[in-house]
């Protein structure tokens, strides 16, 4: 496969039979349609690039989350199973939870992509270790990666923890690449002992270690002292494992927000501005 001149290799990966590339589109020149032309331009000011994943495999297999898919070519073979002991157990959490209940496996020697995306590609690597994400992060892993539902199975995680009943777990060893919402240098990784406890006010602890204790707790010692702080329940996270937090998470969640509500008014701002 030729790459294209606008195409830019920025992060490349080889393991088992996998190799593992982030492509980055930075310049976009095939907008038509001249009512995507402010955002379009819009981009280009703030150099956000559109991001795609591409997996070449050698007698290999990957798992890409359903619908992730735009092209494969080579000897590729397509399932789309569970093994039998598990289908009822899966069918039956997919329906509670809205988790996928399929996501397709590809083996074989030759190339997967999966379409543009515009989140940050995030690659973790797994030593036979379990990491815990949330729900809608998963893109692509290694065939040795097991991808299951990690759910919340407390009473006040499941009503107030801003997770959603059930997060992704990953298992096993080899590499996963996420979807991440923001780049890798706006992460922070903490590290907690056995017995040491994090509180965190709101859904941005966006990935965890399978031993860290996921439960959600009072910010003041009283429920009077929670009601009265302004800061309401708050996600307590127990070690030892680590945790890795995108802080700035609420800042871009609330840009998104205020756009909405300006509606197309955001956008001629932002253009008025480029241009002073």
């Amino acid at each position: 496969m030729t790459d294209p001149t606008g195409v830019t290799i920025t992060e490349r990966h080889e393991q088992d039979g996998i190799v593992m590339e982030i492509l980055e589109w930075s310049r976009l020149g095939g907008m038509t349609d001249p009512a995507g032309l402010p955002l379009l331009a819009l981009m280009r000011t703030a150099e956000l690039p559109v991001r795609q994943l591409r997996l070449t495999l050698t007698d290999a297999a990957v798992v890409l989350e359903a619908g992730a898919l735009q092209a494969w070519h080579g000897r590729i073979e397509v399932e789309n199973t569970i093994p039998a002991g598990r289908l009822l157990r899966r069918m039956v959490g997919s329906a509670l939870s809205g988790e996928r209940l399929f996501r397709p496996r590809y083996s074989g020697t030759g190339v997967v992509l999966t379409e543009p995306l515009l989140q940050c590609l995030l690659p973790v690597g797994l030593q036979d270790e379990t990491v815990i994400v949330d729900q809608g992060l998963f893109l692509a892993c290694s065939g040795g990666i097991e991808v299951g539902a990690a759910v919340q199975r407390t009473g006040s995680a499941l009503l107030f923890g801003g997770e959603g009943l059930v997060q992704t777990r990953l298992s096993g060893t080899g590499f996963a690449v996420l979807q991440s919402p923001v780049p890798d240098s706006e992460l922070i990784k903490v590290t907690l002992k056995k017995g040491e406890t994090m509180a965190v006010d709101g859904p941005f602890a966006v990935l965890r270690s399978g031993s860290v204790r996921f439960s959600v707790g009072k910010s003041a010692k009283t429920w009077f002292g929670t009601a009265v702080s302004g800061e309401g329940l708050m996600q307590i996270l127990e070690g030892p494992g680590d945790v890795w937090l995108s802080p700035l998470q609420p800042v871009y969640d609330g840009f998104a927000a205020l756009a909405r509500t300006l509606g197309p008014d955001a956008t001629e701002a932002a253009e008025s501005g480029r241009r002073r």
